[in-house]
């Protein structure tokens, strides 16, 4: 069994959960932290971030001292605008909450027993089948083709979480996207859940529950 902590397959998933609306769907996607409405960055090969005071001597050096000071202090009140705007349409988006919710599972059956959960809005749903099945925006999408895109997805993202969480030299197998009936039932569950922004506008739910 792998020697990841059980905390790595969030970090698993929000990769997965990326990559799968990007290459798929051509759609921005950010992982946010409905807690405190900030966004999650798992990124580790970013370089540390540099203070205010670092980033000013290291970045500004241009001009007289008063021309410096009074560039940073621009830039940083912008910076510090944008950050509270953002947090403000996170806040909107999290508090609205996932309307006409669907919801569909896949069960893992190694290397440990779970299941992932998706949840989305039936509009992102829609929107996802447009996508995914080359339609016009205002073509009228039936349930099969919103089922379809959402099975599709559900399916990808879960092998692909699966592959970023296990060492190379291990195998995974999961079942067949099913809509959702029950949870996974288990004495010792434990639940990762994980929160995306699609495209600044869709809440959508991607959890994990298992038994490492």
């Amino acid at each position: 069994m792998t020697e990841n902590k059980p905390a790595d397959i969030d970090r698993a998933i929000v990769s997965a959960i990326k990559d799968s609306f990007e290459n798929m769907l051509f759609m921005d996607v950010i992982a946010v932290d409905i807690k405190d409405n900030s966004i999650v960055n798992f990124d580790e090969d970013q370089e540390d971030e540099l203070s205010w005071e670092e980033w000013e001597e290291e970045e500004t050096g241009f001009g007289d001292d008063e021309t410096r000071t009074e560039s940073f202090a621009d830039l940083k009140n912008d910076v510090s605008f944008l950050e509270e705007a953002v947090d403000e349409k996170i806040q909107t988006i999290i508090s609205q909450g996932i309307k006409d919710p669907m919801e569909v599972r896949i069960l893992i059956n190694h290397p440990f027993p779970g299941e992932f959960v998706m949840t989305v809005p039936e509009q992102l749903a829609t929107r996802m089948a447009q996508i995914l099945f080359m339609l016009d925006e205002d073509e009228e999408v039936d349930q099969k083709l919103k089922n379809d895109v959402l099975f599709e997805l559900l399916n990808v993202s879960a092998g692909n979480a699966l592959k970023k969480y296990i060492p190379e030299t291990e195998t995974f197998s999961i079942g067949l996207p099913e809509k959702t009936e029950s949870l996974f039932i288990n004495d010792s569950i434990c639940e990762h859940i994980n929160t995306f922004i699609v495209d600044d506008e869709y809440l959508l739910k991607f959890n994990c529950y298992c038994n490492f």
